[in-house]
Formats: C-alpha cells, sequence, structure tokens
C-alpha cells in the first residue's frame, strides 16, 4: 500500500515540553521499529525445528495462512479507520456548535494515530508474509524440497496416500531425535518419549531406536573432537601467556641492572 508512511516527529502528540530533541528521536525510533520475525529465527527456529522436510514445508504453509490472515485484517481496519476519519470531517464541516465541531477534529486526530499504528502493523504483517514466501521458494528450489524420485513436497502434502508415508517417516526421526536428546543430557531415554515410541508398529520401534542411537554416538564423537581441539587450544593459549609473562619480567629485571 502506498500508505505506508513513517512514524514523524510531527506525528508526536503527547506532551514533549520537557523531552529533548535526542528523546523526540527516540520515541520517532520506536514507533518506526519493525516489530517482525526475524528471517534467521523463521528459517532456524521454526523451519528447522520440524526436522524433516515434510513437517517443514506444512509449517511455512501453516505460518503463510496466519500472516495472510492478518493482512486481511490490517487491511480491512485500515479502510475503516479511512472512513471513520472521512466521516468525522463531514460531521464537522456540518456542526454550528464550535465546541462539538472541536470534539469531531479530536476524534479525527485519534482515528489518524489509530491508522498510523494500523499501518505500521500492516507494513510488518506485508513483511513476515514476504519472509514466509521467499523461505518457501528457497525450499522449492532446493534439493531438500523434492522426494528421492523427483516429486516436488509442497505438490505433496495434501495427497492422502504420500503424506501418510512422509508424516511416518516424520515421527520416526522426530522420536528418534526427541530420544537421542534423553541419551546426550541424561544417558538413558526418558519415560514420555519412550513412552510415546511403544505407542508405534514394532518396526517403527526398533527404527526410531536405532535412529536414536547413531544420533547418540554421532554426537558423542562430535563432542569429544570439539573438547580436544578446545582443550588444546586452550593449553596452547596459557603456555603463550605464560611465556609472555616471563619475558615481561625478564624484561622488568633487566631495567633495574
Amino acid at each position: 500500500m502506498s500508505e505506508l508512511t513513517v512514524y514523524k516527529k510531527d506525528h508526536i502528540i503527547t506532551d514533549t515540553t520537557k523531552l529533548t530533541d535526542d528523546h523526540k528521536d527516540y520515541i520517532v525510533m520506536a514507533m518506526n521499529r519493525q516489530n517482525v520475525v526475524p528471517e534467521f529465527k523463521i528459517k532456524n527456529f521454526i523451519g528447522n525445528a520440524q526436522i524433516t522436510p515434510y513437517a517443514k514445508i506444512k509449517q511455512y504453509l501453516l505460518e503463510l495462512n496466519t500472516r495472510e490472515a492478518a493482512v486481511e485484517q490490517m487491511e480491512y481496519e485500515v479502510e475503516k479507520i479511512n472512513l471513520q476519519i472521512e466521516y468525522e470531517h463531514e460531521l464537522s464541516a456540518k456542526e454550528e456548535s464550535p465546541a462539538k465541531k472541536k470534539l469531531h477534529l479530536l476524534e479525527v486526530q485519534k482515528f489518524e494515530q489509530m491508522k498510523l499504528k494500523s499501518l505500521s502493523r500492516l507494513r510488518d504483517a506485508y513483511h513476515e508474509r514476504a519472509s514466509y514466501l521467499k523461505l518457501i521458494d528457497e525450499f522449492n528450489n532446493s534439493p531438500e524440497g523434492y522426494l528421492p524420485d523427483g516429486r516436488r513436497i509442497i505438490d505433496l502434502v495434501d495427497d492422502p496416500i504420500v503424506s501418510e508415508e512422509l508424516e511416518r517417516q516424520h515421527w520416526t526421526a522426530r522420536l528418534a531425535r526427541q530420544t537421542a536428546m534423553d541419551m546426550i543430557a541424561y544417558g538413558r531415554a526418558g519415560v514420555g518419549n519412550m513412552e510415546a515410541v511403544y505407542m508405534l508398529e514394532p518396526q517403527q520401534q526398533v527404527e526410531v531406536m536405532q535412529l536414536a542411537c547413531e544420533l547418540f554416538v554421532k554426537n558423542e564423537h562430535r563432542t569429544t573432537g570439539i573438547l580436544d581441539y578446545v582443550n588444546e587450544k586452550i593449553q596452547l593459549e596459557y603456555k603463550q601467556h605464560q611465556e609472555s609473562l616471563e619475558f615481561e619480567q625478564q624484561k622488568k629485571l633487566e631495567s633495574v641492572k
């Protein structure tokens, strides 16, 4: 929408007589800030949290549905406020009483401020909608967006047969990940996750536990490697620090002589 303008100092209608110009700038900055979910957070903690590509694209579509509904609501609110402003101007023009005319103009001022806030929320909704559309495009144009047979996952999320198999694969991976997290944190699988695993068919239970053990062992090897690297790095840094202290001490002794 062309009406998406920025909040300016002359939009501040509260008492600012005791505020400095910097303080007014801070208010403008605060009012103009975009309160949106960063794309990094969406990609890593909403998308990747779903574990499988199938679940990721389903979540992206669900989130896009929510953002589109927000855009519809915000666009409606802005149009309604525009009409309310127009209506208050009409009432003011017809009003003979100076006091009532001022009341209508005060309502106009209120609606103008409401419009600014609604436009800000609409801008945020547009931004988040664009982020999800961008991530869906990236997903569809990446190897992750395709099944091994070459079919696009997004075209199959509503297929009753394919989606059931993808759902099965998702829960195998998800329960395996959760069980592995238990093993990493506590050294054994937790009761809650094991109860969920035992609700599955026997063959899928085996698949879950095999994958959980594989994730656990891989993490242990990786952690051991990282610990060895960090330990060597810290020992080297400590040695260099000690040598530097000894050098400085030697310089002081020589200067005394």
